[in-house]
């Protein structure tokens, strides 16, 4: 997760019965397009002060949201003698957690230490969302509310909460980016109502466009306790933190990193399967794209991974070459000389390429397949082969590029190479 994912069970509840909605599927469809177009434009404006009820097993979370728009903010939880505090701005990213067992905080300017804009301009140009009511805002805090109806996310959580910092949003509020969470939803009676047939039930309020209720009949719930429209000047006053707090900043910057790169690869796994769904796309056309966006997204995870690495190898190359001059100079003109060192720099040029085609194998290896209720597993094994060349691209042009090239101007700047 990225700030917070609260994730409970809740007790079982029958479904309830589906009523009838507007005369026709095609006019369903249309009255819940205009609701949400509507919404996604009323929400993204709208200042707000949130609270919600989250149970499980007995436990009572009480969360607090506000929201200034357009990109701050905060959010509070509340459980037992637990506490947990989260400030998200365009420019700091704030953590703040108080319990009998522990306490830390994390502090940092989140766009110091990601650089997602190109992956983001990438994935719009090769997967635009077709259905946003409004141009895609700059950075700043989004928030997602997500009802998994069939199967858990990691950890057996029906419902996540996460708080995120992002370069480009498509919207603030996740659930309102795109009309695919509500694609076989009706309007009824002020709200925007989708139930599954695992007896999950998710409902959007149509007249602020926050959801009323979540709920799973095997695992968690959250419904709304009130809803007001504006926010406190102090709910964006940072305070400092208390004494005694461990600094967990570069934990939580490394955690967050994490996630972040797998809800940027579920983007585009989405995108790409609603691509798929277009009886007119043309496969070599999506593989390519498909690999253009992944390039994008895994080129600073090779600039973070592989840093260290590089250099190391880079001081070898370095190394080699100091090695090489003192071999030219003392072989001077014997052929049978020059015959061995000639073939020990080539069996060098030789192994790096090896040794780098290796490193990102390992990488590749380590990749799992993807899986997410909101992409058909058909459309995955068309995805994933992308995904992996994507990787492969962004190796070599973040890392293996620049060191073969090093090797050969360095063994051709000491006369190593005829």
């Amino acid at each position: 997760m990225a700030v917070a994912v609260l994730c409970i069970g809740a007790a079982s509840q029958a479904p309830r019965p589906i009523a009838s909605g507007a005369d026709s599927p095609a006019q369903a469809a249309d009255e819940v397009g205009a609701v949400l177009a509507r919404l996604q434009e009323k929400a993204r404006d709208q200042s707000c002060t949130v609270n919600y009820r989250m149970t499980s097993k007995g436990q009572t979370s009480a969360l607090r949201l506000a929201y200034r728009a357009p990109d701050r903010f905060k959010f509070e939880m509340h459980r037992d003698a637990e506490r947990m505090d989260a400030w998200v701005f365009a420019d700091r990213w704030v953590v703040r957690k108080a319990s009998e067992s522990d306490s830390f905080s994390a502090d940092f300017d989140p766009a110091k230490v990601w650089d997602a804009a190109e992956f983001d301009r990438v994935l719009a140009q090769e997967f635009p969302l077709a259905d946003t009511a409004a141009p895609a805002l700059g950075s700043g805090g989004c928030l997602s509310l997500r009802l998994h109806p069939d199967k858990p996310a990691a950890g057996d959580k029906y419902i996540e909460l996460q708080l995120d910092w992002l370069t480009r949003r498509a919207h603030p509020l996740e659930w309102l980016a795109s009309t695919d969470p509500w694609g076989s939803a009706r309007v009824e009676a002020g709200h925007l109502i989708r139930e599954y047939p695992s007896g999950a039930r998710a409902t959007l309020s149509t007249e602020h466009g926050w959801p009323d209720e979540l709920k799973h009949p095997l695992g968690s719930s959250l419904e709304l306790v009130d809803f007001k429209t504006g926010v406190k000047d102090s709910d964006f006053e940072v305070p400092a933190h208390s004494e005694g707090m461990r600094d967990v900043t570069k934990d939580w910057i490394s955690g967050a990193g994490r996630t972040r790169l797998a809800a940027q690869r579920t983007s585009v796994y989405v995108r790409a399967a609603r691509s798929m769904e277009d009886k007119a796309h043309q496969h070599a056309a999506l593989q390519a794209r498909l690999q253009r966006v992944f390039e994008s997204l895994y080129a600073p995870e090779m600039r973070r991974s592989f840093t260290s690495w590089s250099e190391q190898i880079s001081t070898g190359i370095d190394r080699m070459a100091e090695w090489c001059t003192q071999q030219l100079a003392r072989i001077s003109d014997d052929p049978k000389l020059r015959a061995e060192f000639d073939t020990q720099v080539a069996s060098w040029k030789a192994q790096l390429p090896r040794d780098l085609a290796a490193s990102i194998e390992k990488y590749v290896g380590e990749l799992s397949a993807f899986a997410d209720d909101r992409v058909a597993p058909a459309h995955v094994p068309v995805i994933f082969p992308a995904e992996q060349a994507g990787l492969r691209a962004a190796f070599r042009r973040e890392i293996a590029d620049s060191l073969l090239t090093k090797l050969d101007a360095r063994l051709r700047e000491v006369g190593a190479l005829k």
